[in-house]
């Protein structure tokens, strides 16, 4: 075990047989087998011994995978933080569970600019109740395909955090709070109502998957009172959604949403961005405000929605939007030559009617 507030490098193979502690300080996973088997070993971040006020760091320096399960512990009465995740812009992933034991501070989940961080096994709650922050600019993924029990909360401080469950709930069972400039996405399911906590709208949602449209189940509900921004991909007839399910969903402030198309952009064919059962509330032109930034090459029809090119209704629970191509400007040049033809013609016609 570690008890030392420096930086413990481990970038060799081990062969333990038992459990190893970080009291304090920082440990660097160099090594896929940096702790050994991990049927045989466990890891715990933070134990009694734990000074009161410390940081306990165990993280991944390369695209490394930890498979021992791990312990969130330091015991009841201290104050403490605990980081887990990527120190490097790589791809790691720790495959173990993670159990908080004895310490109800929240474990902070953390990547770096450009690195991301997956978190497969199950994290839940031991003696007490936990939560999650996410921190760092980079992305944190919990793929645990049954989603996870804690029941603490979620909080999504910085970076993004994206959810790849299946089925349950990839936030456990608590609320999750995104913070400004803070992006919550994925294609998996939150079952607690989500709060965006940024102001003017810098709490920021992307359903989907990098490069691929996805459908984002945020089925407690969300509640943006004071705005929130919305990244939507498009790819011919699919589009990037969220499912309310029957949680509530509050729009308030100015919602935009910005489009990108990953290859091709229907017109004439409305794209359903949000779906649900539950109870919507949001007054267009009543304190909410849609701001839609087009895909390139497109604006908002003017002939759908009555000349908005959107329609927002919260009694039959949609929000859709159409897209019509904005003409090439050598189709305006043959326009306007064609509409001075025929000015010249009638004018023609009438000199030599006159005549």
């Amino acid at each position: 075990g570690g008890d030392s507030n420096g930086v413990f490098v481990l970038s060799g193979s081990n062969s333990l047989n038992i459990s190893s502690e970080i009291i304090r300080g920082t440990v660097l996973v160099e090594n896929d087998d940096a702790f050994g088997g991990p049927s045989l070993t466990s890891i715990s971040v933070g134990t009694g011994g734990t000074p009161n006020g410390q940081t306990t760091r165990l993280l991944t320096n390369g695209a490394h995978t930890v498979a021992q399960n791990i312990s969130l512990g330091a015991g009841t009465n201290r104050s403490l933080v605990r980081v887990v995740g990527g120190n490097s812009a790589h791809n790691s992933t720790f495959s173990g569970n993670l159990t908080f034991a004895n310490n109800p501070d929240a474990v902070q989940l953390t990547a770096v600019a450009g690195g991301r961080v997956d978190f497969s096994g199950l994290i839940s709650d031991g003696a007490v109740s936990g939560s999650v922050e996410k921190i760092g600019d980079g992305v944190v993924r919990l793929t645990r395909t049954a989603g996870n029990t804690y029941d603490g909360g979620t909080t999504v401080t910085a970076g993004t955090l994206l959810l790849r469950n299946s089925t349950g709930s990839a936030t456990g069972t608590g609320g999750v709070s995104v913070k400004a400039n803070a992006t919550l996405g994925g294609t998996g399911n939150a079952t607690g109502l989500v709060t965006a906590d940024g102001a003017a709208g810098a709490s920021r949602f992307a359903p989907g998957d990098t490069g691929a449209t996805g459908l984002l189940g945020l089925h407690g509900g969300l509640t943006a009172s004071t705005g929130a921004t919305f990244d939507i991909q498009i790819n011919g007839s699919s589009v990037d959604q969220i499912a309310f399910a029957s949680g509530p969903l509050t729009l308030n402030g100015t919602a935009t949403f910005n489009f990108t198309s990953l290859g091709t952009v229907e017109t004439a064919t409305p794209y359903s961005l949000f779906t649900g059962s539950g109870t919507w509330t949001g007054v267009d032109g009543g304190g909410l405000t849609f701001n839609f930034v087009s895909p390139a090459g497109y604006n908002l029809d003017a002939t759908y929605g009555g000349g908005d090119g959107y329609i927002w209704d919260t009694a039959t629970h949609e929000l859709s939007v159409q897209f019509a191509a904005i003409p090439e400007p050598t189709s305006l040049a043959l326009a306007g030559l064609a509409a001075g033809f025929l000015i010249a013609l009638r004018r023609k016609r009438r000199t030599g009617t006159s005549a």
